[in-house]
């Protein structure tokens, strides 16, 4: 059975499974930012925080940072040190969030806000909140902040160049506070530019459920085109406050109406309940960050995971929020992902070198989303019961079909780390994706053979289903990590970012933390972190492979490949081996057969050829490109398979692309291929070999609404591009009908 096969259907299974058994997930924990701050205000409201004062000694350790070499050249930001000295406090763990504008970096973490210009100059560095009882005045000073903030991020609208920042407050009595109180703090730059005026407001998210009074932890974070989209987890209040569920606060821009974006003070905040509108378990849900014009009738989609388990399979909880902001509705769609966590273990801590004490990994909650070219795209961090991963935390990625309407299972994979070291932990994934179609997952990662550092995966839209194949470090871990400011827990952040370069669209910048050399003993505990931001040019990868296929036809070979982009990309050596057995041993390497020169450097799609005219119809071979840049760096394209010897059955594949939607050129296409055999075991074509064809398009009423084959055709295999770009979004089916064969498919149309 094929991937697509097995996964269509577990989803047709999953209907049964939904209907007559309850699924389980697991209840997400209190951040780490929220356990930090309560801890941190008890100890500053009883007078017991000589020990968490900052003291004098800071500054952070550049010097040996800077000697490490990574696959992207760092640029540093706030560490263990340098924020105590800014907030008047040491805090574990960061929860690093950072984004990219068009010429600016801003990073948050729980004390301090930072922004620079691209190469690190030009820093502005200051206090998130109010941080100590002896130091006022901050970034959200506007909002009067009366304690610690907490799980701060910042991301950029693209839609009106701005940077945007969240961050959470919370008062509580079992704290010391006077009184129980939470809030959603927000702030919008005016501009690009950081450096310009902040338009400030706040959320009063200390709201009644179930007859209890809640506050808001963990905030997801993302825009569309008209409204700041922020997701909660609401707790009781006390020292361990139980979970009540999830709410989304969305609040809407106003650009040209005097609203939040034009500096205006009555804003327009909605507050929804959209798991229990959609009829769907009560997770952890992230909002996905948008990017190009939402389907009609599309607000916006999220997400949630935390485990979501029903008869040995796991899902995703997505949910296509849609209407209108005043009367919204809110439909679930549980996707499922096949049976790729162990839910039955709670997720193992992360070992690391040079000590017995392990990193906290977090939980199995939703990281991060994106919404991108009709994709749904989400992170979280599960656990393998198989292969390379197996028992390990691990980072996982999933895409999904989301053209507006019906949300479908794509693809999904593990960024495993097991390049960088045996026994790999990865954990707190954010992802991003392009104008390409390209997807880097940032992560951290460690090993027992390597300190806890900052890495990347990522791949290409023709890479094979379920591989990240490039991989690189942002920042390798200096040494080992022990902070457990008095909870027990050794945190590390509870995130990690990874945006797109809003001034080309195509460059990815990762922001997470890393291990520092250990110093500043509190508590007989050492650890230090740091963060630091990275960019990936045009990445991974210099050339923008986007298909590479081929074609048996009449005794020869045709490959054909194309390109989006191309930088200093000299051309293509074409590989082939053969599976032809040689005496009794199977033929073993590659050959160059050809070479294709490039076109060095371009933004415009290229197309490309070749004919292998030595084909021989007794073997049955394989072919790849070595893409060789000027400089003699070259990187190796997927292995396509070319099977050589006619059809033995007949046979109509799975359409590629599927889903398929409108490309640069304005048109909407995709491949249909089918095989005819002989009809006999005798070899060469007969004259009644040769069968009467039809391939026909339908919608999902069984209506016709395209004929592509309709005549006479030899044993072979053939292939056929349907373009249409003047389909209606949604569901297809194509029939073939050779002689008494006859076989259907299905299809879908995104526009």
């Amino acid at each position: 059975m094929n991937k697509s096969t097995l996964f269509i259907s577990i989803f047709f299974l999953s209907i049964t499974i939904l209907i007559g058994q309850n699924l389980t997930f697991e209840e997400p924990e209190i951040s780490a930012g929220a356990e930090a701050a309560f801890l941190l205000q008890k100890a500053l409201n009883s007078g017991n925080a000589e020990n968490l004062i900052f003291s004098g000694n800071g500054g952070g350790d550049k010097t040996t940072t800077e000697s490490i070499i990574a696959s992207i050249t760092p640029i540093y930001g706030v560490d263990f040190d340098t924020d105590a000295s800014t907030s008047g406090s040491y805090h574990t763990p960061p929860d690093p969030s950072g984004a990219a504008g068009p010429s600016h970096l801003v990073a948050v973490n729980n004390t301090c806000i930072r922004w620079s210009d691209k190469n690190g100059s030009g820093v502005t560095l200051m206090r998130l909140g109010k941080n100590s009882t002896t130091i006022a005045g901050s970034f959200f000073q506007p909002l009067s902040p009366v304690n610690a903030l907490f799980d701060p991020k910042v991301i950029y609208d693209q839609y009106f160049d701005r940077f945007v920042v969240v961050a959470l407050e919370r008062q509580d009595v079992a704290a010391g506070d006077p009184v129980n109180g939470s809030r959603i703090l927000v702030a919008v730059s005016s501009s690009s530019d950081p450096n310009s005026p902040w338009y400030f407001t706040q959320i009063n998210s200390n709201i009644s459920i179930s007859g209890s009074a809640t506050w808001a932890d963990y905030p997801g974070f993302a825009v569309n085109p008209d409204g700041i989209l922020i997701t909660t987890n609401q707790y009781t209040y006390g020292a361990s406050g139980s979970y009540k569920g999830s709410r989304l606060w969305v609040i809407e821009k106003g650009v040209g109406t005097g609203g939040f974006y034009d500096g205006g003070t009555a804003i327009v905040v909605h507050l929804y309940d959209p798991t229990t509108s959609a009829g769907a378990s009560s997770l952890t849900i992230q909002p996905a960050h948008m990017f190009g014009p939402p389907p009609p009738g599309v607000l916006g989609y999220l997400v949630g995971y935390s485990g979501l388990t029903s008869a040995g399979n796991e899902f995703i909880s997505a949910i296509e929020f849609t209407g209108t902001y005043t009367a919204p509705t809110f439909t679930n769609t549980y996707v499922p992902l096949g049976n790729v966590d162990n839910t039955s273990v709670s997720m193992p801590d992360a070992p690391q070198n040079g000590t017995s004490n392990l990193i906290d990994t977090g939980d199995r909650r939703a990281l991060r989303a994106v919404w991108n070219n009709s994709f749904l795209y989400n992170t979280m961090t599960l656990l393998p019961g198989s292969g390379p991963d197996n028992g390990q935390a691990t980072a996982h990625w999933v895409q999904c079909a989301a053209p507006g309407g019906t949300i479908g299972y794509f693809d999904q994979g593990n960024c495993g780390g097991e390049w960088m070291a045996v026994g790999t932990y990865t954990f707190y994934p954010s992802i991003a994706v392009n104008l390409n179609n390209e997807v880097v997952i940032g992560f951290a990662a460690s090993a027992s053979s390597t300190f806890c550092g900052a890495y990347y995966e990522g791949r290409l839209p023709v890479d094979p289903p379920g591989i990240t194949p490039y991989f690189g470090a942002l920042q390798a871990g200096l040494d080992y990590y022990h902070r457990t400011f008095g909870g027990g827990r050794n945190r590390w952040g509870d995130y990690s970012s990874v945006s797109v370069d809003p001034s080309d669209g195509i460059s990815f910048w990762l922001f997470n933390e890393f291990a520092m050399a250990r110093g500043t003993t509190i508590s007989g505990e050492d650890g230090r972190w740091a963060t630091a931001f990275g960019k990936l040019v045009d990445p991974p990868f210099p050339v923008e492979l986007t298909s590479f296929t081929g074609e048996f036809e009449n005794g020869k070979v045709a490959l054909r490949w194309t390109t989006a982009t191309e930088t200093n990309n000299k051309g293509f050596e074409i590989e082939r081996a053969s599976s032809r057995l040689v005496g009794t041993t199977p033929r073993q390497g590659w050959e160059k057969i050809g070479f294709v020169e490039g076109a060095g450097n371009s933004v415009n799609t290229k197309e490309y050829s070749f004919v292998d005219k030595s084909a021989d119809i007794s073997r049955k071979y394989s072919y790849r490109l070595k893409q060789i840049d000027f400089n003699g760096a070259y990187e190796y394209s997927p292995t396509i398979e070319i099977e050589m010897s006619p059809p033995a059955a007949f046979e109509l594949a799975q359409n590629y692309p599927n889903p398929f939607s409108k490309s640069s050129d304005g048109n909407s296409t995709t491949t249909i291929k089918y095989s005819i055999p002989f009809n006999s075991t005798d070899s060469g074509f007969r004259g009644n070999d040769a069968v009467n064809v039809t391939l026909k398009i339908y919608d999902i009423l069984g209506r016709e609404v395209a004929t592509l084959v309709n005549g006479v055709q030899t044993p072979g295999r053939h292939s056929v591009t349907f373009e249409g770009s003047g389909l209606s979004s949604g569901i297809y089916y194509y029939r073939l009908q050779a002689g008494a064969f006859s076989e259907t498919k299905k299809m879908a149309v995104l526009k």
